[in-house]
């Protein structure tokens, strides 16, 4: 039996097979060190927390299946530390610096933290009975058990909120994608992808029992290898299509400089490697190119789940808002602070503020936010009015705000539309995935259609000819709010306009809407505006 893993950052594969552990460099050609080890193990290339990739290897004992935990170095394979556990675990997943292990008599989990040269066991009880635990993107650690699927914050230990999945009966396998939890049944010629933003499942059959299933957090493609072929899936875009790749005994998926990567070993042992799909290189900030994680609807209980929070884009001193909450209670207290308060011009709220006229819409814009951030979401309508000062009653009532999707008028108040408010928290989207390393020059208006060959590249092709898109993974109309804060061009693939409603759903905001369809377009998408940008395959628009 063979053992494959690959590191975070995508250069280096170690795999162990007929008694030897090898280290392969996947920016050049050929292995790089071997050592010796038994067969009964695991593997795990993990970024240790100072910063340097390490090799881990779990490995158990004959006989009474004490385990043996060993950090190698890379390149040389040296060893740099050991830790003896006196049961037999297993390695579960692995979540920045840490691991998750299990141990296989009752199912408890262990945190382990992999510094250069030691290992630190996390010190508290964390339960038993553990079915699974994933590492997801963002440093979150996805932990089940038969009652119930819990975000855990790796750091803590504690959980940090309920996810509600409708899992199919073990056993089972699972794994993890950008945004998504897959499980495969054993024996099965089926998959089931649950979309993490609101546990939304899709099933593809295969038609042919499934042996092996490679993912990594890093991107929403899955290959998926049957006895009769390999197929890659898309999560994001819920497509799949035949892949043409050697015979493998396992599989693993590398993502480096914004390629994914499949390596596979060989009946005979030998590593293979086989390009797969470009997801675009890693953004940086607050543009993740991941799903948002998780928002679930409901828990296995019926009761209504938390929802799980993305960590907020890093400020170098989100102290600026002292001075916009100073300024909105002065406002409240009846003041007449005319002029606005100091914003800096890097912070989503001055971008915004930037994108809608000056005078009593920003003017409104700064004040809803001031009172949102002490607790007072809503501003009863006149006092909005008496906030924009002339015009006011008309930016109060619904002028460039609303037009712009930024507010809503409820029971004789206005406020900031969720979407936004989250925006100028620093938060990511939630009903839509930013594609894309930066802005584009252009923002489309409108609705367009486009003609792809491959909807699982779309998001990438858009993004080359339009820059960052907003991928809409949930309700179209929260998806467009987002695009609209956001500054990018939404696109939508043409099953969910249809669910939406099509030509009579939402319409667009500030933002454009771009339906994305394989094959000529029908009579539904007769009226839409043929986009022919630079993302537009050859021949591929009608």
């Amino acid at each position: 039996m063979s053992v494959l893993a690959v590191s975070p950052d995508g250069r280096w594969a170690a795999l162990a097979s007929a008694g030897r552990l090898s280290l392969h460099d996947l920016t050049a050609d050929g292995g790089v060190a071997s050592v010796v080890v038994g067969a009964d193990l695991e593997l795990a290339l993990v970024e240790a927390a100072a910063g340097a990739p390490v090799l881990v290897v779990v490995e158990r004992r004959p006989g009474d299946g004490a385990t043996t935990l060993t950090a190698r170095a890379l390149p040389g394979l040296d060893e740099l530390a050991r830790l003896e556990l006196a049961d037999a675990h297993e390695l579960a997943g692995v979540v920045g610096p840490r691991l998750a292990v299990l141990r296989r008599a009752d199912r408890r989990l262990l945190l382990i933290r992999v510094a250069s040269r030691a290992f630190m066991p996390h010190p508290g009880d964390l339960g038993a009975g553990i079915e699974f635990a994933l590492g997801l993107e963002r440093g979150q650690l996805l932990v089940g058990t038969s009652k119930k699927v819990e975000i855990l914050d790796p750091a803590s230990g504690r959980p940090t909120a309920r996810v509600g999945l409708p899992l199919p009966a073990a056993p089972r396998q699972l794994g993890a994608a950008a945004g998504h939890l897959w499980c495969v049944r054993v024996g099965r010629d089926e998959i089931t992808s649950f979309r993490l933003s609101d546990g939304r499942p899709w099933v593809q059959l295969l038609g042919s029992p499934i042996t092996t299933v490679a993912s990594n957090p890093g991107t929403p493609t899955v290959v998926v290898a049957t006895a009769q072929g390999a197929f890659r899936l898309h999560c994001l875009t819920r497509s799949a299509s035949a892949l043409t790749v050697p015979a493998a005994s396992a599989l693993a998926l590398a993502v480096r400089d914004g390629q994914v990567e499949v390596i596979g070993v060989d009946p005979a042992g030998a590593l293979w490697r086989a390009p797969l799909v470009q997801v675009g290189p890693a953004p940086s900030g607050d543009h993740p190119v991941t799903a948002p994680t998780a928002r679930p609807a409901a828990n296995r209980d019926g009761a209504a789940a938390p929802s799980v929070v993305e960590p907020r884009a890093g400020e170098d001193d989100p102290s600026w808002r002292d001075g916009l909450v100073a300024w909105a209670a002065e406002i409240e207290r009846g003041g007449n602070e005319r002029d606005l308060p100091v914003v800096p011009a890097a912070t989503r709220l001055a971008r915004l503020a930037d994108s809608v006229p000056a005078g009593p819409a920003r003017r409104l814009l700064f004040a809803l936010y001031g009172s949102y951030l002490q607790g007072q979401p809503r501003l009863a309508l006149a006092r909005a009015a008496r906030v924009g000062g002339d015009g006011g009653w008309r930016e109060a009532l619904g002028a460039a705000l609303a037009a712009a999707g930024a507010v809503r008028v409820v029971d004789g108040t206005v406020e900031l539309a969720p979407a936004v408010a989250r925006f100028l928290d620093g938060a990511g989207a939630q009903a839509l995935v930013l594609v894309g390393e930066r802005p584009g020059p252009t923002v489309l208006t409108g609705v367009h259609r486009v003609q792809v060959d491959d909807l699982a590249t779309a998001p990438q092709q858009l993004a080359a000819g339009l820059g960052r898109v907003g991928w809409v993974t949930g309700d179209l109309e929260a998806a467009l709010r987002e695009a609209s804060v956001h500054g990018v061009t939404a696109a939508i693939d043409l099953d969910g306009w249809r669910r939406a409603g099509g030509a009579h759903g939402p319409a667009p905001y500030r933002s454009g809407l771009v339906v994305v369809h394989v094959g000529p377009p029908g009579p539904e998408l007769a009226g839409l505006t043929r986009w022919d940008g630079p993302a537009e395959p050859a021949g591929g628009a009608s």
